[in-house]
């Protein structure tokens, strides 16, 4: 006997997704891919008007652990004490306790540049 198919629209399921993870500190990947893989996303998604706007860092080790121990102290500073202990405090603590962090960007000068330079419409 099969379950009962449920039928969810995107919508749905994207308000009711949830990621989990329990991070660790070890990676099977090498370092030198992990930034490869993050240079070809780069390179390849694609951009408003070709801008190629979008940038990264990467960050390893000390630089990790120092990212995140600045996210705990300026979080804390801005939503306090009780919000802090609700659930923020766990989730950071997660981020922190991960091999690496990327974070994906915009460089906000292009958008400048291509204002400055763009035709008034």
């Amino acid at each position: 006997m099969s379950s009962p198919t449920v039928t969810m629209s995107f919508t749905e399921a994207a308000q009711k997704r949830r990621t989990i993870r329990a991070l660790e500190q070890k990676t099977t990947v090498p370092d030198n891919t992990i930034i490869k893989l993050g240079e070809v996303a780069i390179l390849t998604i694609p951009s408003a008007f070709n801008s190629q706007s979008a940038r990264l860092t990467v960050l390893f080790g000390d630089d990790h652990k120092r990212l995140w121990s600045i996210t705990v102290d300026a979080l804390l500073a801005k939503i306090g004490e009780q919000r802090w202990n609700e659930g923020t405090k766990d989730r950071i603590a997660n981020f922190a306790n991960a091999y690496g962090t990327i974070l994906f960007w915009d460089d906000q000068s292009c958008a400048a540049a291509m204002e400055e330079h763009a035709p008034d419409i």
